[in-house]
């Protein structure tokens, strides 16, 4: 709601400047200030993601979920696939996602 109030009130200026059409003038306005906030000091940033403990926390989880899963749909190509090579990536992707999921249960 705030951005379709901006992108008016611009409009309504533009309109009375009188300078090219108003809609295009709103939008090159709003694309530099945009492009004025992102970019500082010659670098673009960008707002830093919160960190917090519990965020921390949530992560571990749903790698180990994912982990889980991973090993899981492995198993699951090794009993039912006729592929060889497909059969030594559930392998190498067992070995290295169980390393990384004792790592991970260390982390709870």
């Amino acid at each position: 709601m705030r951005r379709y109030l901006l992108c008016l009130a611009v409009l309504g200026v533009a309109a009375c400047e009188g300078g090219g059409d108003p809609v295009d003038q709103a939008v090159r306005e709003i694309s530099a200030n945009y492009h004025a906030q992102a970019v500082k000091d010659g670098t673009i940033s960008s707002p830093e993601p919160v960190k917090t403990a519990e965020a921390d926390k949530a992560l571990v989880e749903q790698m180990i979920a994912d982990h889980e899963a991973a090993i899981a749909k492995a198993r699951e190509v090794i009993a039912t696939s006729d592929d060889v090579q497909l059969k030594a990536l559930a392998r190498r992707t067992i070995t290295t996602r169980t390393a990384e999921l004792a790592e991970l249960n260390a982390r709870r």
